[in-house]
């Protein structure tokens, strides 16, 4: 969810070259209920890690989404990190652009593309933090050029327990039903 909704305006509006570099800090609780020890407390707690690079598998999910929500192919560069966080998700997302772009006009494709997205919240000059989306169903966007607008960074951050799992299920079932999409969520 972080990733795809980093990514969907600017590869639906063609403006990004098909290499994408992304990085993801997951809390554990994105791992499962596995016992295993890497997964105990004393392990995870102000530490992070890296796994899975280039086979993680919601990557073929990530690509499939994008291909149906804009019609593009992406080849993203994809790792993963467990991190000693009670809880959410921040991935990161290097793109370089096709031409040079200003920051207006990329703040202007992501403006258009979530006008109507109660969830998502476009941040003016700032990159997210992790628990500013803790314990909710927003999911927070920054973005950053460099100075010659040929590379922007666009940072994500959702709770996975809410956002990335039970307040999306419920989002989604309160537009099946014709309610309000923010029905028991705000």
């Amino acid at each position: 969810t972080s990733i795809i909704f980093g990514l969907i305006p600017l590869v639906k509006e063609k403006l990004v070259e098909n290499k994408i570099i992304i990085n993801s800090c997951s809390a554990i609780t994105g791992a499962g209920r596995k016992a295993i020890l890497d997964y105990h407390y004393s392990n995870v707690a102000d530490n992070i890690w890296a796994y899975k690079p280039f086979a993680h598998q919601h990557i073929p999910e990530v690509i499939e989404t994008l291909k149906t929500k804009t019609g593009c192919t992406i080849k993203p560069y994809f790792t993963p990190h467990v991190a000693g966080v009670e809880a959410g998700i921040y991935s990161t997302i290097f793109v370089t652009f096709k031409k040079n772009a200003a920051e207006e006009d990329v703040r202007g494709v992501f403006n258009a593309a979530y006008k109507n997205c109660p969830f998502v919240r476009l941040l003016a000059n700032a990159l997210p933090k992790l628990k500013d989306t803790a314990g909710t169903n927003f999911c927070d966007i920054g973005i950053a050029l460099d100075s010659e607008g040929e590379n922007a960074l666009i940072c994500s951050s959702i709770d996975n327990l809410i956002k990335g799992a039970a307040g999306q299920a419920v989002q989604n079932l309160n537009i099946m039903l014709g309610l309000n999409e923010t029905t028991g969520l705000l």
